[in-house]
């Protein structure tokens, strides 16, 4: 009995010293991050609901401001360098020189699947993903004027970053 009594005390204890692990490193990470979400706030007081991740070189704030869902880009120096911002499929959601140009376009007949508004350093631009019967989705880039810049095929993995070249 007393044996077994020993063998909890021992198994007890193991899992008090597993629990205290040095939270160093995440209190490190935390403290970054106030620096980050200070840097966020000042140039987006309404952010809620905001995460952080690491893209590459660069730290990464999912939050919302309203109803629109938002990434802000910040380089080590916590410095902004994007803003992307998730719009419905409406074309409602853009400016009116955009939804003319996609309207009367050649690809004014497709289905819209998503609208991103970027802000970036460069320049801001509309990005519309589009899908048509069979043929290849395609990714269309539209400066705020309404000029159609680019249309490429959405080929898996792309992603547009801070280092995508300016359109």
């Amino acid at each position: 009995m007393k044996k077994i009594v020993l063998m909890m005390m021992v198994l007890i204890g193991s899992t008090a010293l597993v629990a205290c692990d040095n939270d160093d490193d995440n209190n490190a990470f935390d403290q970054k991050y106030v620096t980050f979400t200070r840097a966020l706030q000042s140039r987006f007081p309404e952010a809620k609901d905001i995460t952080w991740d690491i893209e590459g070189i660069y730290h990464v704030a999912d939050f919302n401001v309203g109803h629109a869902e938002m990434e802000a880009w910040y380089n080590g120096d916590v410095q902004w360098v994007m803003t992307k911002t998730d719009l419905d499929s409406n074309l409602l959601s853009v400016d009116a020189d955009v939804a003319q140009s996609f309207t009367l376009g050649d690809y004014g007949s497709w289905d819209i699947e998503e609208i991103s508004y970027y802000e970036r350093r460069d320049g801001d631009f509309y990005l519309f993903e589009v899908e048509h019967k069979n043929l290849p989705e395609m990714l269309l880039f539209y400066a705020t004027d309404g000029t159609l810049l680019k249309s490429v095929p959405d080929l898996p993995g792309y992603e547009i970053t801070p280092d995508t070249q300016s359109l």
